[in-house]
């Protein structure tokens, strides 16, 4: 199948299939001209680095020596690696740690080291452990009263080069990952106290941080986080990026392509994908009509292309989010819409519209954290299957499409999950949410990836609130309003293809005087990272 499809000339779905042939040498080395017909060099070039180690130059000796040639002039760069907080997977085995470190500021010595709240710290001057807020305001349909999320746990932190990136309403602030301490933040000098950081999220490469903020010279697109981004021809922000060592400016993609840019505002964090970046946005034609797109930029900040696919009539636009899948990039809007573009290219390749809950004629009670879209691939009944599954901040379902058939595969309550761990088992597993049975209890949910059947329904006793982590050997690390837990999933006795959870602790947070705050977790390094739009907290984890 990867060899018909790299005949069509489709090498996006012949390195799908590629991904799940094994890591061969033959194998390797179709991956490499996959990629490399997609324009990802440095990545083709590892991999046929990969298949020389495993011996493809002494069996296909003209197919080396070909790749060789076409990729003579990559060179690997030295960046760091970055840890992106937006991921709900770890391979950090957190069983062998003592999670109990979270719930004093100094839980032992040991080799003259103390373990514990390593640092903690508040944002943006508000009080932390303030319950999330809801507002309500117009967007695209007057009489539905579409609601925007503006509560805690939208911030993802970012780890790289022994630093913790964060942003509050006013900055972006890097700090030292041991103990803390301030690093720079950008922009070094505030005179307003209006938002200055317009998208709470940051992405990073190694080298630069990349950051969507409110530019001097256009006008503030958030109207006081009320109604979402104001979208109009007068108004406006900014993509930056900032060096990574020092915060200092380096490149701003307004000022480098300030009349392509004029009338466009950017709607979610960017993301780094190869030598490219890539950010959602909403074009103005007029005061109140506008489009939703993709904007892509290279490393220098020179604009390559904006691709579009939705008209709309409105004056307010809600926040999305952004995700990378064999080359094509998948927006999520959270207004109604997702949609896929080639990476490459900007060609747009399908568009979808999923049900926002409860009906067209009403808003939902309550608007969701943002989720990013999560991809599968497996195989399924004897062939290869690419799944993402959604869970939009405008909708009370969970719904999982097929990427190669381009169609819905099923959709089902969500049942006011908040978020989304990712897979286990051929599973999707869903937290935050209340029982299925309507019995008012929270509940852990998994629905089966391609079937959508339900294979996992527990009903708990604590409320999970936050985005928690997921480990490949089942276990499951979520912060909960007064503590972390740790569950581990273990297959059923009692149901057949069934799973259960079973709990092995549960410790509640130092507080320090203050009301304690959960946040999204990361675990880097021996650390747990726990943070949201107020408050950031990283405890040293002693091993077992």
């Amino acid at each position: 199948m990867a060899d018909s499809s790299l005949e069509r000339g489709e090498a996006g779905e012949a390195y799908g299939y590629l991904r799940e042939a094994g890591s061969g040498g033959a194998v390797l080395l179709k991956q490499a001209a996959a990629l490399l017909v997609q324009g990802a060099k440095v990545e083709a070039s590892a991999l046929l680095n990969a298949a020389t180690k495993a011996g493809a130059a002494n069996r296909f000796p003209l197919a080396v020596k070909l790749l060789r040639q076409a990729l003579e002039d990559v060179r690997f760069s030295s960046r760091a690696s970055a840890f992106d907080g937006a991921s709900s997977y770890t391979e950090a085995a957190v069983g062998r740690y003592d999670l109990a470190a979270v719930s004093k500021m100094t839980y032992k010595m040991e080799d003259g080291k103390r373990y514990g709240v390593d640092w903690d710290e508040e944002l943006s001057g508000e009080k932390a452990g303030r319950r999330p807020q809801v507002v309500v305001g117009p967007w695209m349909r007057p009489r539905a009263g579409w609601r925007v999320y503006t509560g805690a746990f939208r911030q993802f932190v970012v780890v790289a080069d022994g630093k913790v990136v964060t942003t509050d309403g006013r900055y972006v602030l890097a700090r030292k990952l041991k103990g803390g301490k301030l690093q720079w933040r950008y922009p070094e000098i505030s005179g307003s106290f209006e938002p200055n950081v317009v998208v709470r999220g940051v992405a990073c490469d190694g080298q630069c941080v990349y950051a969507v903020v409110a530019h001097q010279r256009r006008v503030s697109p958030s109207i006081r986080r009320r109604r979402g981004f104001r979208v109009s021809t007068a108004s406006g922000n900014d993509l930056v990026a900032v060096s990574l060592k020092s915060g200092r400016l380096i490149w701003s993609a307004y000022e480098s392509n300030t009349t392509e840019l004029s009338k466009t505002v950017f709607l979610t964090p960017p993301i780094v994908v190869g030598e490219r970046i890539y950010v959602g946005c909403a074009c103005a034609s007029t005061q109140i009509q506008w489009d939703y797109g993709v904007c892509c930029l290279s490393r220098s900040g020179k604009l390559l292309w904006i691709s579009c696919f939705a008209f709309n009539k409105g004056l307010y636009a809600t926040g999305g989010i952004l995700r990378e899948c064999d080359g094509d990039i998948y927006y999520l809007t959270n207004g109604g819409l997702f949609a896929c573009v080639d990476g490459r290219s900007g060609r747009v390749i399908w568009v979808v519209r999923y049900a926002v809950a409860p009906s067209e004629r009403h808003s939902a009670r309550r608007a969701y954290p943002p989720v990013a879209p999560m991809f599968w691939k497996g195989v399924w009944k004897g062939r290869p299957r690419r799944v993402v599954v959604i869970l939009p901040s405008d909708s009370d379902f969970v719904s999982a499409y097929d990427l190669d058939a381009k169609r819905l595969l099923w959709r089902e309550e969500r049942c006011g999950a908040t978020s989304a761990l990712g897979f286990f088992a051929d599973c999707v597993l869903l937290t935050g949410g209340a029982s299925l049975f309507r019995t008012g209890k929270p509940a852990i949910v998994g629905y089966h990836v391609v079937t959508g059947k339900i294979r996992l329904h527990d009903e708990v006793e604590h409320q999970v609130q936050g985005k928690g982590l997921v480990t490949s050997d089942g276990h499951l690390l979520l912060p909960c309003a007064n503590g972390l837990w740790l569950l581990k999933v273990e297959k059923s006795k009692e149901f057949k293809g069934g799973y259960v959870t079973k709990e092995l602790g549960f410790w509640r947070w130092y507080d320090g005087g203050r009301v304690p705050a959960a946040g999204n977790l990361l675990f880097c390094k021996g650390r747990l990272i726990c943070a949201n739009t107020r408050h950031c907290c990283v405890y040293l984890l002693p091993q077992r």
